[in-house]
């Protein structure tokens, strides 16, 4: 994603938490299947890329549709219409209507501008190769002052303590020791809520986000045990450099050194539920548990991206 084509990325959670919350204290080992995160953020994905001044190339509109139908192949959540009906309209280039759409289940469309003159996106300028990414994580690590490591901890449901963050990204390392369900969801100064976590179970991960305003943030928190959160602006673990080959287990993140040219992400995941990768937050691939495909991008700029892994298993990362 090109800088002329940076577009703000959504807040999701708001939906997704009266889902969530409704199965509080139910030890279903199934309740992922009703999760409609995967859903919400691969229909985000799609607007925000029609409703930029670049368009919307016919790879990243397959690619919509083939995320969001392989995922109501187990989805047995709410709007299952809704849903079928974002793929049909994806389908058919209307991106107006995946809005209205994605407006009526929830979603929130504050961020998107799909032109009024036409439903479809026949008059937008369309790329026939991969757009260029733009670099985030370069950008944000050299336009803000690092703060220190901020660390929380409690037991059961409560708000944390009120910590601030410059804009830019940040890391949060989560552990939760509890059985029941649990949910964690960053507050911004402005009110809006992002999803960090939502787990049924004992829960440990790394999840990258990105930090659109500087301010005070504060965290909630769903829980029947202890948990410990740990927010970092910088990064300490191991950055890699392409070619590389990286793995591991549960929801992760790296920063990925990569040249400019196009490189190819070879992805392998052994689980159970919601497997997600991600490159500085353009989608690599989704799946229900076992997964094994790949995706190449075309790097136009030279630097550090984030790669970010969501996993309940065994995952590899090999770029080329």
């Amino acid at each position: 994603m090109s800088k002329n084509r940076s577009i703000p990325k959504l807040v999701i959670g708001g939906v997704l938490i009266a889902l969530l919350l409704s199965s509080c204290g139910k030890k279903d080992d199934h309740s992922w299947t009703k999760d409609n995160t995967a859903l919400m953020k691969q229909t985000e994905l799609y607007l925000i890329q029609a409703s930029s001044v670049w368009g919307i190339t016919s790879e990243e509109k397959e690619s919509a549709v083939n995320g969001i139908n392989s995922i109501m192949s187990y989805y047995e959540g709410p709007n299952t219409d809704s849903f079928s009906l974002i793929a049909k309209a994806i389908e058919e280039g209307n991106a107006k209507e995946v809005k209205n759409i994605y407006e009526d289940i929830g979603g929130d469309v504050t961020s998107f501008s799909i032109p009024e003159s036409s439903g479809t996106l026949s008059s937008a300028p369309v790329y026939t190769t991969e757009p260029e990414i733009d670099n985030l994580a370069e950008n944000a690590t050299s336009s803000h002052v690092q703060t220190p490591s901020i660390h929380l901890k409690g037991t059961g449901t409560k708000a944390t303590d009120a910590f601030d963050l410059e804009s830019g990204y940040a890391i949060f390392e989560i552990d939760y020791t509890g059985d029941a369900n649990f949910y964690a969801n960053l507050l911004s100064p402005s009110g809006d809520e992002m999803l960090l976590v939502a787990n049924h179970g004992k829960y440990t991960g790394r999840i990258y986000k990105e930090i659109s305003e500087h301010g005070s943030y504060l965290i909630n928190i769903t829980a029947d045990g202890t948990w410990s959160v740990n927010v970092t602006q910088s990064y300490a673990g191991k950055t890699y450099s392409s070619p590389a080959s990286i793995s591991g287990s549960g929801d992760d993140v790296f920063f990925v050194n990569l040249e400019t040219g196009n490189r190819t992400f070879n992805l392998e995941n052994k689980g159970t539920k919601m497997f997600m990768a991600e490159l500085d937050g353009r989608l690599l691939g989704v799946e229900n548990g076992n997964y094994s495909g790949s995706k190449a991008l075309s790097i136009k700029e030279k630097g550090p991206y984030p790669l970010t892994i969501k996993s309940d298993g065994q995952w590899s990362v090999d770029i080329k």
